[in-house]
């Protein structure tokens, strides 16, 4: 049997941040932070101990960049990095960034 897990990021109409993941039997669960696929437990350890509430965007940013490259087959040239910000276009970081 194969199944999709999905996560959907998106806002909700009061401008927050809204995430969630799916799972293949169709329960879905809300977070601040998900992983899925390979090397998922060790990305959600890392961003458990390494996710600060109160965190300004590029630090987020780097911190994510740091568990995805722990797991990357390739490293940074597999790697792509979508920020969603309710009052703006969603914009994909450079590898420069």
């Amino acid at each position: 049997p194969f199944g999709v897990s999905m996560l959907i990021a998106g806002f909700d109409p009061d401008g927050r941040p809204q995430l969630f993941k799916t799972e293949p039997s169709g329960a879905y669960s809300s977070w601040k932070a998900a992983t899925t696929g390979k090397g998922d437990k060790t990305i959600r350890e890392f961003l458990e101990s390494a996710y600060e509430p109160d965190m300004e965007n590029e630090q987020a940013i780097k911190m994510a960049v740091r568990a995805l490259l722990d797991v990357a087959d390739g490293g940074a040239k597999n790697i792509e990095v979508v920020v969603l910000t309710a009052d703006k276009p969603d914009e994909v970081l450079s590898e420069e960034r």
